[in-house]
């Protein structure tokens, strides 16, 4: 069991548990691996490139220095939970799943229409830029199976065309 200090103070519990089981709901930690490399999504922050910039951007992408993960051993697990910055606690919305990130300052995971770097942790507050649609094709592996790690696809519930094909571990559970 772990616990961490929150940005707003409060002490959030992480129970680490990697063991298969159905779903994927409120609480959940999780880390996403990208299916081609292997390599885990991370969290990278960046200073405002100008004075006018209000705040520090939270940017999530391939983590492409990081080693490849190919088989998941004990030690690799250890290695996984070990590194907040590729952690995300699943929020659930009714048919939408938004991604938390205790390291982006507890901020969620959204899409922007333009740039290059179109993944980032904008807000705290889970609106419809933060909503993510499991596709329809893995719905039923995700929810009816129990799995440790199972390959998905979310799609931007505003910008329907995009799409963000990770491998889904699992971690534990926040509390």
């Amino acid at each position: 069991m772990t616990f961490t200090t929150l940005p707003s103070g409060m002490v959030r519990e992480t129970k680490f548990d990697s063991k298969p089981r159905k779903g994927l709901n409120d609480g959940d930690l999780v880390v996403f691996l990208d299916p081609v490399s292997g390599k885990p999504y991370t969290v990278a922050q960046k200073s405002p490139q100008d004075s006018d910039a209000p705040e520090t951007v939270f940017l999530f992408g391939v983590d492409h220095g990081a080693a490849e993960i190919s088989s998941f051993t004990p030690k690799t697990l250890e290695r996984l939970q070990s590194h907040t910055e590729i952690h995300l606690e699943v929020q659930r919305h009714r048919e939408f799943w938004g991604f938390r990130s205790v390291f982006a300052n507890e901020r969620l995971l959204q899409a922007t229409r333009k740039g290059a770097n179109r993944l980032r942790f904008h807000d705290h507050h889970f609106g419809t830029w933060e909503e993510w649609l499991l596709d329809s094709r893995y719905v039923q592996a995700v929810m009816d199976t129990s799995w440790d790690r199972i390959e998905v696809v979310f799609r931007h519930r505003r910008l329907e065309k995009l799409e963000l094909k990770v491998v889904v571990v699992r971690l534990g559970k926040c509390e």
